[in-house]
């Protein structure tokens, strides 16, 4: 594994919190380098010994979310798996939900949400057809697109006063995903 340098780390992550701060307030193709680099008190050298644009810095943040999240679905759909992946997802779209708003429902673009879809949509088909080998794949793509709006739906509106338990979230995430096996079995 290789090791970050936690210069390089800390200066990454203070561009990443520069950029998600002014995307609240204007579109990341009218933030400029020079703001990017005054809202994160570093020099303009230093945004370019790691990128070139501010694009670069919010394609690492959503590389980033893509890995973290990933990781959560690897462990739900493992075999032995139970709700624990879903509480620690909600834990962290909580502790994370202004940069999730920002990344997956940032204006109009609709360009990272394609693309966590196709990623998404690939590992989850492999495991219903593995356990529904005589539905055919468009039925499973068909719930799968269901199942993925409302997911981004529900990531969109996340809880902001928490009355909404982690626990109940996670359930109610869990719940889906059996509803999504039961509308699977319809399809047979």
């Amino acid at each position: 594994m290789k090791k970050i340098d936690t210069r390089v780390q800390y200066t990454k992550e203070m561009f990443h919190r520069a950029l998600l701060n002014l995307m609240e307030t204007k579109p990341i193709n009218k933030i400029t380098i020079k703001e990017l680099c005054e809202a994160a008190s570093l020099n303009r050298g230093t945004f370019y010994l790691h990128y070139t644009e501010p694009q670069d810095i919010l394609t690492e943040i959503e590389d980033d979310f893509i890995e973290e999240n990933m990781s959560f679905l690897t462990r739900y759909l493992s075999p032995e798996h139970d709700t624990d992946p879903m509480s620690l997802m909600y834990s962290h779209m909580l502790k994370n939900q202004d940069t999730y708003r920002l990344i997956i429902g940032k204006g109009n673009d609709t360009v990272f949400q394609e693309r966590l879809k196709k990623l998404v949509k690939s590992t989850v088909l492999q495991d219903w057809e593995r356990d529904n080998p005589n539905c055919k794949r468009e039925n499973l793509e068909f719930v799968f697109d269901y199942v993925f709006a409302g997911s981004i739906r529900m990531i969109l509106g996340l809880d902001q006063d928490g009355e909404l338990s982690m626990k109940e979230f996670a359930h109610r995430l869990d719940r889906l995903g059996h509803y999504a096996q039961l509308a699977i079995r319809e399809f047979h």
